[in-house]
């Protein structure tokens, strides 16, 4: 929305998160009928979440972090639907859920963090990928129009993928605290700022002392098994 919003998306938004909260409302009063225990106690909180994977794509440009500075204090100042947690197995504990035979949604949930992660890593292939187009475009520009819109369309880009880096984040820490095996997270590794960069061999391959740069581990995965979304796939010649 900006630092200074106008009036109407100020109501707008406190209109949206009105609705949202009466949602969890509705779904904090059915567990609190199904689940015999005191559910809404030492509860996770998002906001860390949220700063966590903002400060692995905070060093990109300087109006990036001055937003992330205003995000922050934002964030720690103020409390938001948005950021209220849940109470799911992941958030309660794997031995929480085990201790009254809930065990089954601990598995279901699991599954469905696994789906989540697979998605948010496919999101970020693509928003770095169209990132380092841009990047390319920008180094190629030759008039200042062009590259005022290059900078918009990347910054665009790159609020894309945090939204897609926070929730692997998240899914990735309830993966760990609904007790998934090393075998299941072999997979979600986890993710470094040197990792998210756009480099110079992701811009132009050809260019000198890139030869020998490698790509971080989410590349080289294979997440459309459980994916909705059509990604991208590996370009094959063929001679007639």
């Amino acid at each position: 929305m900006g630092r200074k919003p106008p009036t109407a998306e100020i109501i707008a938004l406190k209109e949206r998160r009105a609705r949202l909260q009466d949602r969890i409302d509705q779904f904090s009063g059915h567990v609190a009928a199904a689940w015999p225990t005191r559910y809404n106690e030492n509860l996770p909180s998002l906001v860390q979440e949220l700063l966590e994977a903002d400060d692995l794509l905070s060093d990109e440009s300087e109006d990036e972090e001055g937003d992330d500075f205003t995000r922050r204090a934002q964030w720690q100042a103020e409390w938001a639907p948005e950021l209220a947690t849940l109470a799911l197995p992941s958030t309660l504990g794997c031995g929480a859920c085990e201790s009254i035979g809930y065990r089954s949604l601990v598995e279901k949930e699991k599954k469905l963090r696994m789906g989540q992660a697979n998605d948010a890593l496919l999101g970020i292939r693509v928003a770095l990928s169209s990132k380092a187009i841009l990047f390319r475009g920008l180094r190629e520009a030759t008039s200042k129009t062009k590259r005022n819109r290059s900078w918009d369309q990347i910054k665009s880009t790159a609020g894309s993928a945090r939204h897609h880096v926070r929730i692997y984040l998240h899914a990735r820490k309830a993966l760990l605290r609904l007790g998934a095996s090393n075998d299941e997270l072999a997979k979600y590794q986890p993710l470094t700022r040197e990792q998210l960069k756009i480099t110079a061999a992701r811009i132009d391959p050809t260019l000198r002392g890139t030869r020998n740069s490698s790509l971080a581990w989410f590349w080289t995965i294979d997440v459309r098994g459980d994916c909705e979304t059509e990604g991208m796939e590996e370009c094959k010649c063929f001679l007639h």
